[in-house]
């Protein structure tokens, strides 16, 4: 991933090179800590276990917009790569939407606890995880967990067309809090994922969901490094690379320059 120095390039490099710079929102990579008090809470224990694809209301004393948040497998328009156990293919389509009979989701106890629940995908810790949320959100994470190398795991944020925001894979290994926020102070997070981007025999899991809408959400002042769609970054760095070969051309001689749910 490459952080806002590297979009200060691409922006720059426009102003030399013929390209086209999609729109998107500015997201971060956040740690649980953006989230105050009043953002929501999902433990996965307000369920019982084993329960599959499980949706979570708001419920009547929850007090300002919060959406309802549904759960499963996969985003219409996208497949499970059957050669890669928790990977997926594919876009989502507009209009973001769960596949229901795909891939579930349920609840599951962690190895060895008598009643500490975690989200599971299909099959059990190898499959991926998909949440809608009803309404937009400005900031989404979890705690995974199970990682057993750096760059194994990515959460994934899109938004109400099914367009990528942006993502950010896990750093360590064991267990890990993943978020993203929009920086811009827009509701623009629809629905997350969290699936395979490397090697992991140990298999993976998510707790604790924290989600957020402004104002239930406080962005540290200083600069966090920006999660983009990777499309984006290889963007980036062919641009520069191509600077480069100009910078080299003239040097050489004349030419071109859940709060409770």
């Amino acid at each position: 991933m490459i952080g806002t120095r590297a979009q200060h390039i691409l922006i720059s490099a426009c102003s030399t090179l013929l390209c086209v710079v999609p729109a998107q929102a500015a997201l971060i990579s956040v740690d649980a800590s953006v989230f105050n008090q009043d953002a929501s809470l999902i433990t996965f224990s307000e369920v019982p276990d084993q329960t599959g694809n499980p949706v979570f209301i708001p419920g009547p004393n929850a007090g300002g917009s919060r959406p309802t948040v549904s759960t499963g497998g996969l985003f219409s328009g996208q497949a499970v790569d059957f050669n890669c156990a928790g990977c997926v293919t594919g876009s989502p389509s507009d209009g973001l939407s769960l596949v229901g009979n795909a891939q579930p989701v349920f609840t599951t106890l962690v190895p060895g606890s008598a009643d500490e629940a975690i989200l599971s995908g299909s099959p059990r810790f190898n499959g991926p995880i998909s949440i809608l949320f009803s309404i937009g959100v400005n900031a989404a994470g979890f705690i995974g967990s199970f990682f057993d190398a750096p760059g194994s795991h990515v959460l994934t944020a899109f938004d109400r067309q099914g367009n990528l925001l942006g993502s950010v894979e896990n750093g360590l290994t064991g267990a890990q809090f993943l978020g993203l926020a929009d920086d811009s102070g827009a509701n623009s997070i629809a629905g997350i994922q969290f699936g395979r981007a490397g090697d992991n025999s140990a298999g993976f899991a998510l707790d604790d969901l924290r989600f957020g809408q402004a104002g239930q959400i406080s962005l540290p002042t200083s600069e966090v490094s920006v999660a983009e769609p990777r499309g984006l970054a290889w963007l980036a760095l062919a641009i520069i690379a191509g600077m480069g070969c100009l910078r080299r051309r003239k040097s050489a001689g004349p030419g071109i320059s859940p709060a409770a749910l």
